[in-house]
């Protein structure tokens, strides 16, 4: 996780740049930092608690996308994108 920790504060500044097109962002997204993601449950086994963090990293990184805040409706956000 800490690889992925790294990764998330790094793109930060990617995901947050309203210069960016939020298509590009979303493509960012769906092209390198979930693949990131579904390689660590697979070097690390998906146990729950592992998978748990891995899901509220994604959810975080689409929320700085969507700048919206914590209590926007995963759902929702993910059938907009």
């Amino acid at each position: 996780m800490i690889i992925k920790t790294k990764c998330i504060f790094c793109s930060n500044n990617f995901l947050k740049n309203k210069r960016i097109p939020v298509a590009i962002r979303l493509k960012a997204l769906q092209s390198v930092l979930i693949p990131i993601d579904k390689y660590a449950g697979e070097l690390f086994g998906m146990s729950e608690q592992r998978n748990s963090s891995i899901q509220k990293v994604s959810a975080q990184e689409l929320r700085l996308i969507s700048e919206v805040g914590k209590s926007t409706a995963l759902n929702r956000l993910k059938t907009e994108a």
